[in-house]
C-alpha cells in the first residue's frame, strides 16, 4: 500500500459520488409528479414489485405470469402507453411485495430505499470498510444507476457481504440464512454453491438449503403451487426471449459479453457461442484465481463478483453495487488487487473499475461497445497470475 494510492481511489470515490448526486438531483427536481421525463414512474422498476403485492392482496398474483394479462394490468394503472414491464421474480418475493403494497407508492418507494441503503452501510461496516466510504458506496457509479431503476442492488450486495462475512467467522446459521435470501434474485447466486463447496462450508450449505426449503414451503402454504409453477413455466423462459429480443437502454445496461455480441450486430446463436467461450475461458482464470485457505472476506467477495459477471449472460450495470463494494474494500490496496508492481497503474485501474457503470453505458450508447467484461476479463487474469505465483494455501 502506498498513501498516494490511498488518497487517488478515495478522491476518485468522491467526485464519482459528486456526480452521482448531481444527477440524482436533476433527476428527482425534473420529475412532473412521480413521473420522470421519458414517462416512467419515479423507480421504474419498482412499480413491478409494487403492482406484485397490490395483485397479491387483491387474490390476482396469477396476472403476474401472464404475458399478455399482467403488461394489460400495468397500464391500466399507469396509462394506455405506458412502457413495457415484465414479472421476473420468484415467489419467494411475495411477502415483502404485499408488505410495501399496503403503503402509499412514494412512500413504500422511500421505504425501498431507505432500507436497502441501511442494509448495505450495515454489511459494509461488517466487513471493515470505514464509515467515511459508506456514501460513496451508497453514490457509487452502480448504486446511482440502482436507485435510478428502483432496483434490489443495495439488499442484494448486503446479503452476499454479510453471508461471506458470517461464514468466515464460523457462524453458518446466519450465512446460510443470507445465501437462501439471495435467492429471490437466483441468477446472481450462479456461483455461490460451487464457491462454498470448494471452501467446504457443508454447515453454511445445509443452514441454506434446509432456511431456503423452508422458505420455499411456506409460499407453498401460503400461495399455493402456481405461482411456482407460473415461474418455472413462464417467467425463466420469457427472461431468455427477453435478453434475445429487446432493443435499446436495456441492451445498453447489460455488461455481457452476449449482450456485446448482440450489440454488433451478432446473430443470437452466434452471441450464445461468443458468452459460451469467454465463460469457459473464464472458468479456467477462476480455477487459477481460488483465494484458497488464505482468502478472506474481500478476496471471496472479488471471486464471486468475478464469476458472476463473467458466467452470466443475463445481468446488468445496476447489479454491480456488489463490485463497487469490492472495490472499495480494495481502496487502500489496488497494487494487491491487481497484482501489480506499478502502483500509479494500479490506481488507473481501480479507478476506471470505479467509474465503469458510467464508462460502460457510455460506451455502449456511443459506440457499441461494452467494455465490462474486458475489464473484468483483465482483473480475473491478474488474480489469477498472482495466485500462481503464490505459495500453496
Amino acid at each position: 500500500m502506498t498513501p498516494a494510492s490511498g488518497r487517488a481511489t478515495l478522491i476518485a470515490a468522491i467526485l464519482a459520488a459528486a456526480a452521482g448526486g448531481l444527477l440524482l438531483m436533476i433527476y428527482f427536481v425534473a420529475l412532473t409528479g412521480l413521473r420522470d421525463l421519458t414517462g416512467h414512474l419515479v423507480g421504474r422498476d419498482f412499480v413491478n414489485l409494487y403492482l406484485a403485492g397490490e395483485l397479491l392482496g387483491a387474490g390476482r398474483g396469477a396476472v403476474l405470469f401472464d404475458g399478455a394479462a399482467y403488461p394489460a394490468e400495468l397500464r391500466a394503472w399507469l396509462g394506455p402507453d405506458y412502457p413495457v414491464h415484465n414479472w421476473s421474480y420468484p415467489p419467494l418475493i411475495f411477502p415483502l411485495a404485499e408488505a410495501l403494497a399496503l403503503l402509499p407508492y412514494p412512500a413504500a418507494l422511500l421505504a425501498w430505499y431507505g432500507t436497502g441503503a441501511l442494509a448495505l452501510a450495515a454489511a459494509l461496516r461488517l466487513a471493515g470498510l470505514p464509515a467515511l466510504w459508506m456514501p460513496l458506496v451508497l453514490l457509487s457509479p452502480a448504486a446511482v444507476l440502482n436507485i435510478l431503476a428502483g432496483q434490489n442492488g443495495f439488499f442484494i450486495a448486503a446479503l452476499i457481504l454479510a453471508a461471506l462475512f458470517w461464514a468466515e467467522r464460523g457462524k453458518p446459521l446466519r450465512a446460510g440464512l443470507a445465501w437462501a435470501l439471495v435467492a429471490v434474485k437466483p441468477h446472481l447466486g450462479l456461483a455461490v454453491l460451487p464457491m462454498l463447496i470448494g471452501q467446504g462450508r457443508a454447515r453454511v450449505i445445509a443452514a441454506g438449503a434446509a432456511l431456503l426449503g423452508l422458505a420455499i414451503a411456506l409460499t407453498l402454504l401460503r400461495y399455493g403451487t402456481d405461482p411456482w409453477a407460473g415461474f418455472l413455466g413462464e417467467t425463466a423462459p420469457a427472461q431468455r426471449r427477453v435478453i434475445e429480443a429487446w432493443q435499446g437502454l436495456f441492451q445498453y445496461l447489460m455488461p455481457t459479453l452476449f449482450m456485446q455480441a448482440r450489440l454488433l450486430g451478432a446473430d443470437i446463436a452466434t452471441a450464445y457461442a461468443i458468452h459460451a467461450l469467454g465463460a469457459a475461458i473464464a472458468v479456467l482464470l477462476l480455477a487459477r484465481a481460488w483465494p484458497g485457505r488464505r482468502g478472506d472476506t474481500r478476496d471471496w467477495l472479488t471471486w464471486l463478483c468475478l464469476a458472476t459477471f463473467l458466467l452470466l449472460p443475463y445481468s446488468f450495470l445496476y447489479d454491480m453495487v456488489i463490485l463497487q463494494s469490492a472495490l472499495a474494500l480494495w481502496h487502500r490496496e489496488p497494487e494487491a488487487l491487481f497484482a501489480l508492481r506499478d502502483a500509479a497503474r494500479a490506481r488507473m485501474l481501480w479507478i476506471a473499475l470505479w467509474a465503469l457503470p458510467y464508462l460502460a453505458l457510455a460506451a455502449a450508447v456511443l459506440v457499441a461497445l461494452q467494455p465490462a467484461p474486458f475489464l473484468l476479463f483483465f482483473l480475473l487474469w491478474r488474480r489469477a497470475a498472482a495466485r500462481r505465483l503464490s505459495p500453496p494455501g
